[in-house]
């Protein structure tokens, strides 16, 4: 990024440039190793065969281009998880104009440098996350605006390179009336935010398999005592992906009802997801005994048991009055 940008700068020498970039890249690639060797892929389920990954990297490029020139439907869960019915199937607009946008940018690299080097900053911002590697959202969606911030650098020198190469009483009418379209847009957006419900139901308008959203509206309901809308909710969001949040409330729902043999497919997922959760580990004990093993039950509740001893410990290590076992909202 430092090298994209000091090429922009007229006069800069770059043999220079290189040179200290190289120095750079020296100086970080341990540190880069040792930060893969030390994170390595805790908690990523989710795998892309390396025979996938270039069309998802053009994927995620393409998807960020299209948000940056219609900044549209923005929400906090996209979708687009990397299953193999991903790479199936799919229309290609998003991966035909990544490859579009570097044919541009390469053919017009002596014309318009700016356009280059805005370019190479781009992809060097979103390049971690751009699924060349797993990462732990990935599992949940492979994209997040959040992702974009340093590459918006990228997108601002472009921006600042084009308004360079005409007058200024030529460009000072469009910059007016595209911040003006951008205030009204950002105004438009300010509801999502108003609430955790506003939030997510903007996710679900965007995305309707968002496990997110559906997972939260689910919870809620059944919390409510809703549990047909709840089922329905949990049961859509366990089609799209299994985690141990939804997993754990569509199993409760199935309990409710009486659908102990449902219940416990789950929840037997769940409690060996999350073995030091002594509220999973109970509920599993209690499904175990109502379907008459108890040998199994023994062993969950043991499990709880020793859990909940260790929690109180550990939050409590001076005794007094423990805190209350529940599942954490981030569950």
């Amino acid at each position: 990024m430092f090298a994209a940008v000091a090429f922009c700068v007229p006069g800069t020498a770059k043999s220079r440039v290189w040179m200290l970039t190289g120095i750079w890249i020296v100086l970080a690639l341990p540190v880069v190793f040792a930060t893969i060797g030390l994170q390595g892929d805790h908690g990523t389920s989710l795998v892309v065969p390396f025979r996938n990954r270039p069309l998802l990297i053009m994927d995620t490029i393409g998807f960020y281009i299209r948000q940056i020139i219609l900044p549209m439907d923005l929400c906090i869960d996209y979708g687009r998880i990397p299953l193999p019915s991903f790479f199936h199937g799919r229309e290609m607009l998003t991966p035909v104009l990544a490859l579009l946008s570097a044919v541009l940018a390469i053919l017009l690299r002596k014309k318009f440098s700016t356009l280059f080097f805005a370019g190479l900053l781009f992809l060097f911002g979103m390049l971690p996350v751009s699924g060349i590697v797993p990462f732990l959202f990935q599992s949940t969606a492979g994209v997040a605006d959040r992702y974009l911030y340093g590459s918006m650098l990228g997108a601002s020198l472009l921006v600042a390179g084009i308004a360079a190469r005409y007058p200024r009483r030529a460009c000072l009418p469009v910059s007016l009336v595209l911040l003006a379209g951008m205030c009204i847009m950002t105004e438009r957006q300010l509801p999502t935010w108003r609430s955790t419900e506003s939030l997510y139901r903007q996710a679900l308008h965007v995305n309707s398999r968002s496990t997110i959203a559906l997972t939260f509206f689910g919870q809620k309901a059944y919390e409510a005592g809703a549990l047909p809308e709840a089922r329905a909710l949990l049961e859509r969001a366990v089609s799209v992906k299994l985690d141990e949040r939804s997993g754990y409330y569509l199993a409760m729902v199935n309990k409710m009802q009486g659908r102990y043999e449902d219940a416990w497919s789950i929840l037997r997922y769940v409690a060996e997801a999350r073995p030091s959760d002594s509220l999973v580990q109970e509920q599993a004990a209690q499904v175990c005994q109502s379907l008459g093993r108890d040998s199994l039950a023994r062993v969950y509740r043991l499990r709880s048991r020793h859990c909940s001893r260790a929690n109180q410990e550990s939050k409590n290590p001076q005794g007094g009055e423990a805190l209350p076992r529940r599942l954490p909202r981030t569950f």
